[in-house]
Order: C-alpha cells, then sequence, then structure tokens
C-alpha cells in the first residue's frame, strides 16, 4: 500500500509574469530604459511636431481612401463623378513617402518599449496606458516608462508609405474590375487603420510636448 500520493506541480501564477515583486520589476524597466544607448537628439521622430505630421499625414490619407472608396462604389455619384482618382491617389504616395523620409531620418524607431514590455506585468502595462491616454493621473516615477509607450504609438511611416502607394494603384483606372472588391476591403482597411493611427499619433505628440524628456547631464 502507498504511504502517500506524491506532490503534483506547484502552480506559480501565469507563465508571462516576470519574477520578484512590483517594485522590483517597475525598478528593473526602468534601468531598462536608462541602458538603452540614446543618440544625440534621438531623431525626427521623438519630435513632437514629427509625430503631429505623421498624424495629420495618416488621417489626410484615410479621408483620401474615404474618398476613392466613394468613387469605387458610386461612380456615377457627385462626388465619385467628380473625383481625379490618379491625383488623389498621387497626393497620398505624395504623403506615404513623407513619412518614408521621417523614419529614414530616425532608423531606430526612437522607442525602447520592446525592451520594457516583457519586464512588466499586464495590470502594469494598464496603469502605464491609462496615464498615458490621461485615465489616471501621471506618477513622476514612472514617467520615463510612459514615454517609452507613447513613442511606441505613434504612427507607423511604413504604413503610410504603403497605404499611400495603395490608393495610387486604386486610383490609376484599370484593365478590368476584377479587383474591385478586394479595393474595396484594402481602402476600408487603410482608411480604418490610418484614422486609429492618426489619433494615436496625436496622443503621442501631445504627451512629449508636455512631458519632454530630461536633457543629458
Amino acid at each position: 500500500m502507498s504511504r502517500g500520493t506524491p506532490p503534483g506541480p506547484v502552480w506559480s501564477g501565469p507563465p508571462d509574469v516576470p519574477e520578484g515583486t512590483d517594485d522590483e520589476r517597475w525598478a528593473e524597466a526602468l534601468a531598462a530604459v536608462r541602458r538603452r544607448t540614446v543618440r544625440a537628439g534621438r531623431g525626427a521622430r521623438d519630435r513632437p511636431g514629427s509625430h503631429s505630421w505623421l498624424a495629420g499625414a495618416a488621417a489626410a490619407i484615410a479621408v483620401l481612401g474615404v474618398v476613392l472608396l466613394v468613387r469605387l462604389l458610386w461612380p456615377g455619384s457627385l462626388l465619385g463623378g467628380a473625383v481625379d482618382g490618379e491625383l488623389v491617389g498621387g497626393v497620398a504616395a505624395l504623403l506615404g513617402s513623407a513619412g518614408a523620409v521621417i523614419a529614414w531620418r530616425s532608423p531606430t524607431g526612437g522607442s525602447a518599449w520592446g525592451d520594457v514590455r516583457p519586464l512588466l506585468t499586464r495590470d502594469q502595462r494598464r496603469e502605464l496606458t491609462a496615464q498615458l491616454r490621461g485615465r489616471a493621473p501621471l506618477d513622476p516615477a514612472r514617467e520615463p516608462l510612459v514615454r517609452e509607450l507613447a513613442r511606441s504609438q505613434g504612427v507607423q511611416p511604413f504604413f503610410l508609405l504603403l497605404f499611400g502607394l495603395q490608393l495610387m494603384r486604386t486610383g490609376t483606372p484599370a484593365e478590368g474590375g476584377t479587383d474591385r472588391w478586394l479595393d474595396v476591403v484594402v481602402l476600408v482597411s487603410a482608411s480604418a487603420g490610418l484614422g486609429v493611427q492618426a489619433v494615436q499619433g496625436l496622443r503621442v505628440a501631445r504627451f512629449l510636448r508636455a512631458h519632454p524628456e530630461p536633457a543629458a547631464g
């Protein structure tokens, strides 16, 4: 007869929760930000004005996408008939290309959030998000972390270029209409996605303008 059942494995919490106390996790995350190599100037995307410009470009391309969508679905309507698809697509591609130049000027992306995120629990990340969105008071001790979160949520210039070129293709008269509904799906997705990015980009610019990073030294 068995003397007893051997104890089973002890549950130690969700696998994505870092070890240590909350204070230790905060301290490790702040240390990760400090360890990050900071170039002089940090690149164009770290300036609030650049984030505002990218947000405006994203909003403009989103509106142009809606215009092309109307032209595609209702070509006989007043707006659809008056729109020059090639001109609209060309403007969108130009805005997207300008966004790519911004990305080229800041190849590192300007954020250490990729290093910070795995060090924090889900609740801690939610706390930082609430502070960024103004739903909770900003904790001065957490400000560097909220700043890195903000940088990670700016408009992505790659998507500006990608969707700008897509709008240029959609606005150019095609030989046939076999891709019409695919174009509709792409335009709806692009316009909605860039609209969301525009809102986030303005939030990032507003935060970075109100809470600039202290000068080194």
